[in-house]
């Protein structure tokens, strides 16, 4: 559970025309609402993935979501619902996923050096070529880990540009650089969706956090009930779906 595998940067934007300056290297999958392509960039050693829906508007303000995936375990597919996820936010987005070898291991090796962090950060954010930005975060499961080194960085490149975090079953270990940044801005939108009960495995420290935090407007909870009827690992990827990505755009 405490593992990652894709690392997510999704970009939702507000009106469309798909004049940005992109190229998709290889086409995975096409329909009627969106291109999943596979591209390399510059010196991250794995592939990066873009969702990007036919309706793209890049006029308008852009919001770009930097998704942070949770292991891909025993044939559960974290990627395979983004598309739908994006396109039933309502929200013009792109999502980009540069993938991470094992245990969090590419993430691990490349994020903990700020400079490479915050260069691959800024990036993914500037190479569209798009004005007018915001940026979110997001991850599930182990996830956290390279969240909270994230915002641990003493010189976030995209701090001023950073108006929400969304943590998905995922707080499994300390994340207080996170919530921290979050109590200091009070339009930073702070979104914690976990499962709760006999299946829950990150369900302690969001109901801790609970408690402190329900009352403040920027801050959002959501439970998922165990189900009894579903396995552990079901129930940790079904909440993706549930409480996840979709619900955390539309916060923004």
């Amino acid at each position: 559970m405490k593992r990652c595998f894709y690392f997510l940067a999704l970009m939702i934007f507000t009106n469309v025309s798909l004049a940005m300056d992109f190229v998709c290297q290889k086409t995975i999958e096409e329909n009627e609402s969106y291109t999943h392509c596979e591209n390399k960039i510059a010196d991250y050693p794995e592939t990066i993935h873009y969702f990007i829906p036919k309706n793209l508007i890049e006029t308008n303000k852009v919001i770009i979501n930097i998704h942070f995936q949770g292991h891909n375990i025993n044939g559960y597919n974290p990627l395979k619902n983004f598309g739908n996820l994006l396109i039933n936010s309502q929200k013009n987005a792109i999502i980009i996923a540069p993938i991470s070898k094992g245990k969090c291991e590419t993430f691990d090796q490349y994020f903990v050096k700020e400079s490479k962090g915050n260069e691959l950060l800024s990036k993914l954010v500037n190479d569209l070529n798009l004005d007018h930005i915001s940026v979110s975060l997001s991850g599930h499961s182990g996830a956290y880990r390279v969240l909270r080194t994230i915002f641990g960085y003493k010189d976030l490149s995209i701090k001023d540009q950073l108006i929400g975090v969304g943590l998905f079953d995922a707080t499994y270990s300390d994340v207080s650089a996170i919530v921290n940044f979050a109590k200091a801005n009070s339009e930073f939108i702070f979104y914690n969706s976990f499962v709760g009960g006999a299946n829950g495995t990150a369900d302690e420290i969001s109901i801790e956090l609970r408690k402190k935090y329900q009352n403040l407007s920027h801050f959002y909870f959501e439970e998922l009930k165990t189900d009894s009827k579903k396995s552990v690992l079901d129930q940790h990827f079904e909440l993706l779906q549930i409480f996840g990505l979709k619900q955390f755009l539309e916060k923004l």
